[in-house]
């Protein structure tokens, strides 16, 4: 499932710069909301890298294993339900105390609207949300440690989302 995608990403970097802007933010999207392997997606994108901010993003990597952290810096903000964040983080630590996503950004706007948009249940404490999917990374079905879409409210208009399993 990814193959096309590494290969989609590696011919729109190859572009010349007088190209238009390449879209990742619809793949981000997609690893943001559980749909493909988000660890993997934010993974490759981050190995392009790019000091060319001009390409749509800047992606950098560092640590390994149970230390490892991907940053994708978006030139455009990624979008659902009309709240925007303009970053995707990989990271096998927790950033957020309460929060399991693996593979997140910190979005400003409406948290409501994205809850409502993604069918998202309440957990106990009230600000945060989750829905499980019925996968794991791999897309397999998976009842024992699905992917988890994660939502956590923080403070003024800004909110966390992101995909996660079972051990992240």
């Amino acid at each position: 499932m990814l193959r096309p995608f590494i290969f989609f990403t590696a011919l729109l970097i190859s572009l010349p710069s007088q190209s238009a802007e390449p879209d990742f933010r619809p793949e981000l999207i997609k690893a943001l909301t559980c749909q493909i392997d988000p660890l993997q997606s934010v993974r490759e994108l981050a190995k392009v890298g790019s000091s060319k901010y001009a390409s749509g993003f800047v992606g950098y990597s560092f640590g390994e294993e149970m230390d490892y952290t991907a940053v994708i810096i978006l030139r455009s903000p990624v979008v659902i339900a009309g709240a925007q964040a303009n970053g995707v983080v990989a990271a096998t630590a927790n950033y957020y105390a309460d929060f399991n996503g693996v593979v997140h950004a910190r979005f400003t706007g409406d948290y409501k609207k994205v809850v409502k948009a993604l069918g998202l249940a309440p957990r106990e404490s009230g600000k945060s949300f989750f829905k499980q999917t019925k996968v794991g990374r791999d897309g397999k079905p998976d009842n024992g440690c699905p992917m988890t879409i994660e939502l956590k409210v923080l403070d003024d208009g800004k909110f966390v989302l992101g995909c996660g399993w079972c051990n992240g």
